[in-house]
């Protein structure tokens, strides 16, 4: 009981400073942003990254009626926060998360039509510095096309091993 209550009352952001919904300036990751960014900044710092390094997606389940919740029916846990992270695939160490938001991962920026999920990937490699560093990037069959891999190579000078889906090459 007391450990609800203090989750109730705690905050890290203010609301009476965030825009409204609806607005263009809304971000539904208002009172989580400070706390994600401080944890890839500690991170970065607490972990060396390794050569070859995983980018996966993972849900956390949560009841909590999020803008950001997500519904997947085929889990045991059916709703939950979803995650792209950049992993160390030998420990499973989260070096760097990204929270999905619902088809707008980066408030307030419009996504290309062009690039669609290629896009999202490689503009994640380049938050989470991964270009120039001679890190080789695994991904799994969801995220390899060669779309993906021709703009992480191109741009950020990033080697990437994944499974190409033949279908997608016809």
């Amino acid at each position: 009981y007391r450990f609800e209550q203090i989750c109730r009352y705690f905050h890290t952001t203010s609301y009476k400073d965030h825009p409204k919904r609806g607005t263009d300036a809304w971000d539904p990751l208002f009172h989580m942003r400070e706390f994600i960014e401080h944890f890839n900044k500690v991170n970065k710092k607490l972990w060396d990254l390794p050569q070859y390094v995983s980018l996966d997606e993972t849900t956390f389940p949560t009841k909590a009626h999020w803008a950001i919740r997500v519904y997947n029916p085929k889990k045991v846990h059916k709703y939950g926060v979803k995650f792209y992270s950049i992993n160390d695939p030998a420990t499973g160490f989260i070096w760097h998360i990204w929270p999905y938001c619902n088809k707008q991962t980066w408030p307030g920026e419009a996504r290309p039509k062009t690039f669609s999920s290629a896009y999202d990937i490689v503009r994640m490699a380049e938050e989470a510095k991964l270009g120039n560093t001679g890190t080789i990037l695994v991904i799994d069959r969801g995220y390899t096309s060669l779309q993906v891999l021709w703009l992480l190579k191109k741009y950020l000078k990033i080697d990437t091993v994944g499974t190409v889906n033949t279908l997608a090459l016809r």
